[in-house]
């Protein structure tokens, strides 16, 4: 039995650019709200800003001085001393930065061996602490990759309930959880319909949908499809690729509809959604530097930031 099938028998229905309109065409139509300037606020990935030489906490100052107030990727993925952390929750202190979004700390399921899933469990519980105690509110985890030595359905269910366990763990601490969804064929999840069907029978009330622009791109996900998932999401990425290869182009330079993903998000409760969680509305920028551009990383981030004030003016720094 192929994916497809597999996935049939399981009664998870592929959604959006993979079957065509039909689930989208049928959902109820909602009342068109005018997109007003500062619904969403513009934020820039830590992770992602490329500047030699400066280590985390500086990068966040550096942030702060161009404007941004919210900023992803506050905390340290690999171990890190203490003292970094105590310096890093510093500067997003005494710079007014509201930290958003960090990473999970923890591989994807499917990249370890399930056996050792409670160990993993146990030993990321240090790292979320410290990502409450900066100020984090949502934890990004990637999807589970399909593991290879077990059928797909076992993998799928048993993803789902480690995933529960860690979800809990994030809840105790305050966090809820954001799934990035990838276009990459090893994840479980490389079809947007089986994301949100993965994410719906998770059914945990602090797991939600990240949505990412360049990866919708990438889909040939249609704008309009989208309305009808926008109240699962509380966090969006901004990242420019040309349709074909999953890429972090300077934004402007590719061919993703931004704003017609966010006019269907706007539309459909996106807003709403992010801050009845407590959670502010945040598109957060992911870009690196195309290999034949020499311009350097701030001159591309200048870029990006002119190219959000023209054609996505309603998004502000603060």
């Amino acid at each position: 039995m192929n994916r497809r099938d597999t996935l049939k028998a399981m009664g998870i229905a592929a959604l959006g650019a993979t079957t065509g309109t039909g689930n989208v065409q049928g959902a109820e139509s909602r009342k068109k709200e005018k997109t007003k300037k500062g619904d969403i606020y513009l934020g820039m990935c830590v992770g992602h800003y490329k500047s030699e030489g400066l280590n985390r906490a500086r990068r966040v100052e550096k942030l702060a001085r161009t404007g941004f107030k919210y900023v992803n990727s506050c905390s340290f993925q690999k171990p890190a001393p203490d003292h970094e952390w105590r310096e890093l929750k510093r500067v997003v202190q005494d710079c007014g930065i509201v930290p958003v979004q960090c990473g999970s700390g923890i591989a994807p399921w499917g990249e370890f061996d399930p056996a050792e899933g409670d160990k993993r469990l146990d030993a990321v519980k240090p790292y979320l602490d410290k990502c409450a105690d900066i100020g984090n509110k949502l934890i990004c985890m990637l999807p589970p990759v399909w593991h290879e030595d077990l059928p797909f359905e076992v993998s799928w269910g048993t993803s789902i309930e480690w995933t529960r366990q860690y979800a809990a763990l994030c809840k105790e601490r305050g966090l809820a959880i954001t799934c990035e969804i990838e276009p990459e064929r090893d994840y479980i999840t490389c079809r947007f319909g089986d994301a949100v069907r993965w994410i719906e029978q998770i059914n945990c009330d602090n797991f939600f949908m990240n949505v990412d622009t360049g990866h919708l791109c990438l889909w040939k996900f249609r704008p309009e499809w989208l309305r009808k998932y926008s109240e699962m999401v509380v966090h969006t990425h901004l990242s420019e690729n040309d349709g074909r290869k999953h890429q972090s182009w300077t934004l402007g330079t590719g061919t993703t509809n931004h704003a017609g993903y966010f006019k269907s998000l706007v539309e459909g409760g996106f807003i709403e959604n992010a801050k009845k969680h407590g959670i502010p509305p945040v598109a957060c920028m992911e870009f690196y530097i195309p290999g034949h551009n020499k311009s350097t990383f701030d001159e591309e981030l200048k870029t990006s930031m002119d190219w959000v004030k023209q054609h996505l003016p309603y998004m502000k720094l603060s």
